[in-house]
């Protein structure tokens, strides 16, 4: 299924109209061709192994390249607790859309930490032979809104 999704959308961004409009690029989101609950399982999994401070469960839900990255379980728990103590010690978490920006499949995430405050997450999501893995994740404060 992913090679052929991969296969369309490099078939859409290397073909195009002749002349000058752009090539078009299929999303696989809108055309139903992606399980979002799979997408959601591995997040939901991830998130609670490092929850429980499983780590090397957690790291088996990384992409191959992100594993590659760091190494070892140790390694990945380390950028977690020091840079992301928000996913590490989060009170709660719920999904939001997911998204394909052209490049990437994104699952965003919204992360409340211990003291209340909320993050907006965006997991890069990558499929490899047929499972679904975590690629990479960008985070920022949530934008609040006043009731």
């Amino acid at each position: 299924m992913i090679r052929f999704v991969s296969a369309l959308c490099a078939g859409a961004l290397m073909g195009g109209i002749i002349g000058s409009a752009a090539a078009q690029t299929i999303d696989p989101v809108q055309r139903g061709m992606v399980d979002a609950a799979g997408v959601q399982a591995a997040i939901e999994l991830q998130i609670e192994a490092i929850g429980r401070g499983d780590f090397k469960e957690a790291f088996a839900y990384a992409s191959p390249q992100i594993q590659r990255r760091f190494m070892t379980p140790d390694n990945f728990a380390k950028m977690v607790r020091d840079g992301y103590p928000m996913v590490h010690m989060s009170m709660r978490h719920s999904f939001g859309p997911l998204m394909f920006d052209g490049r990437h499949l994104r699952q965003a995430v919204v992360l409340t930490d211990q003291a209340g405050r909320v993050w907006q997450a965006d997991y890069h999501m990558k499929m490899v032979d047929g499972v679904w893995y975590i690629d990479g994740f960008s985070l920022r404060p949530a934008v609040q809104t006043e009731a």
